[in-house]
């Protein structure tokens, strides 16, 4: 079994109190790329909670990772754990069984934004946030959904990352939900807890399901023993929207992250599945190259997107990019490239649900951390060569070098779609 959530319950208050007492401002840290890991660590630490648990993410489905997820929810909150559950009204895919265990064993569910509701300005506003928070300390957020294909059990899947963080930025982490779960644009469940449901029948219906034969994900499975964590107490700052206020109504996350880029010196690094710039974004970027910042960007290709429209308006901005000398290169697939990360002159790094899009900048509720250590954002940026290994470099002709396509391994069909919706997107951009 992975090791790492129980350690940092010993490791991690040590490595805070050591930074505290020197007077530094710092958390400890771990990046979690691998699916398996990451899934573990939800459930780990959901199974470590004591006091509370905040998760709130975009999309859910009726899967095995949710499915696993939700046992383990359930089962902190039949031992007395305060647990609440947020997800997007649009993406909540959980079958009604998974949400009646939910209610019936205490768990608060919520949705934002719910379909149907009197509301028609809320359906273009969407809540993008990958988001657990335990007991005011642990936080774990980046880019995945609690969907299987976000972490490897699908034929086609999601490239992904995560980031683990114990300490103020999971303080902050928590204070931002809780402002967001007391809004208005937050409605609860329908469902009511059913009389005569107990912690018995609980346990009952587990070990029915294990002498059927069944899968009780939720128990643990195998990982490889070299597991090991990669700790580091350094300072973050967690990213968020004000839940109260409409975007751009006050400055937020992506306020943040442009100032970020406005400040590089010599570097910057992104990593996003689609790339739809806002034109303050495109700006930002062609300034940087203008002052001598190398920009690095890595992006779905037309073959691995699973946005065509995205990819479209992605590929109107191609030549303006490639001539002001950003360097691009794009994932060939069969998986679709997810992971949302930065780094920026070799010292920040920057992880979560922004996807450096319009949507992302006007319009979606986001989450990030930006942490400031050189170590961590080598890590990061080793991590995002690792998914530029596989990509196509583009060369100036917009095509990737050494071929004679500009979409190589994109079906026809595909092609004819993305190339017809290049006329459109200039009308949709904010929406894309």
């Amino acid at each position: 079994m992975m090791r790492w959530p129980p350690l940092l319950r010993l490791v991690g208050p040590i490595l805070m109190a050591a930074c505290l007492s020197s007077g530094v401002n710092a958390d400890v840290v771990c990046i979690v790329d691998d699916e398996s890991e990451a899934w573990q660590a939800r459930l780990m630490l959901i199974s470590a909670a004591e006091c509370e648990i905040d998760l709130a993410y975009y999309a859910m489905d009726g899967g095995q990772v949710s499915r696993s997820v939700v046992n383990a929810l359930c089962t902190a909150a039949d031992r007395g754990v305060t647990v609440r559950v947020l997800v997007d009204g649009w993406r909540n895919h959980l079958p009604t069984d998974v949400r009646r265990q939910l209610v019936d064993h205490g768990v608060d569910f919520r949705e934002f934004h719910p379909l149907g509701s009197l509301h028609p300005q809320w359906l273009n506003q969407r809540l993008h946030d990958k988001l657990l928070v335990v007991d005011y300390q642990y936080l774990l957020t980046g880019s995945r959904n609690l969907e299987d294909h976000h972490f490897g059990l699908r034929e086609t899947n999601y490239i992904d990352r995560d980031v683990f963080v114990c300490g103020c930025a999971a303080q902050a982490a928590h204070t931002y939900f809780m402002e967001r779960w007391e809004s208005d644009d937050v409605r609860p469940s329908r469902l009511r807890a059913r009389v005569g449901v107990t912690v018995q029948n609980w346990f009952d219906d587990r070990q029915a399901a294990k002498e059927r034969g069944q899968c009780c994900p939720s128990d643990g499975f195998a990982c490889s023993p070299e597991c090991e964590p990669c700790l580091r107490c350094v300072p973050v700052c967690f990213l968020s929207d004000f839940p109260y206020l409409r975007k751009r109504v006050r400055e937020g996350i992506e306020t943040d992250i442009n100032r970020l880029f406005e400040s590089a010196q010599h570097e910057i690094i992104i990593e996003s599945p689609y790339l739809v710039l806002s034109k303050n974004m495109r700006e930002i970027l062609l300034a940087a190259r203008r002052r001598g910042v190398a920009v690095r960007m890595l992006t779905n290709s037309a073959a691995s997107t699973d946005e065509k429209l995205a990819q479209a308006a992605y590929e109107n901005d191609k030549r303006e990019l490639l001539r002001a000398g950003v360097e691009l290169a794009e994932y060939p697939g069969p998986d679709h490239l997810h992971a949302k990360s930065a780094v920026v002159d070799g010292r920040f790094a920057l992880i979560g649900s922004y996807n450096f899009d319009a949507r992302s900048e006007f319009t979606n509720s986001e989450v990030a951390v930006l942490i400031d250590d050189p170590c961590v954002a080598t890590e990061l940026t080793e991590s995002i060569l690792i998914d530029a290994e596989q990509a196509f470099v583009i060369g100036a002709d917009g095509k990737p070098l050494g071929s004679k396509k500009r979409y190589p391994d994109a079906k026809a069909a595909k092609r004819v779609l993305i190339q017809a919706d290049r006329a459109i997107v200039p009308l949709l951009r904010r929406l894309l």
